[in-house]
């Protein structure tokens, strides 16, 4: 995941390529017809042709175009991997403080 400030949001999207618009194979094939290629092509076309191209989708995309999108963050993959860390204050070799940090951290993770 990337994190785009919000002052920087158009200039990022407009450099994207239309392909990166989730599940819109069709929309793709349609403006690349158009010559669309980013959504920073968008905006130079005539509204009706992209009415015509894409429908009603043409108004979700000329947002995403000025990196506008109210749609919620959604993670579509399970974690990869579950870990658990500390820091001590220094360093020990001390076994039984070893053990039960273990023993904490292996509990900690088995919850997750």
């Amino acid at each position: 995941m990337t994190i785009i400030p919000s002052r920087e949001s158009g200039e990022v999207a407009q450099s994207l390529p239309v392909g990166k618009v989730p599940g819109r194979e069709k929309t793709v094939d349609r403006l690349a017809r158009l010559k669309v290629i980013t959504l920073g092509d968008l905006p130079a076309l005539p509204e009706r042709a992209l009415l015509k191209a894409v429908g009603k989708f043409a108004y979700t995309l000329l947002e995403y175009a000025k990196g506008k999108d109210e749609s919620p963050v959604v993670s579509h993959t399970d974690a990869k991997s579950i870990s658990s860390e500390e820091t001590f204050e220094e360093n020990t070799n001390d076994f039984e403080v070893l053990r039960k940090e273990l023993l904490a951290q292996a509990e900690e993770v088995a919850g997750a």
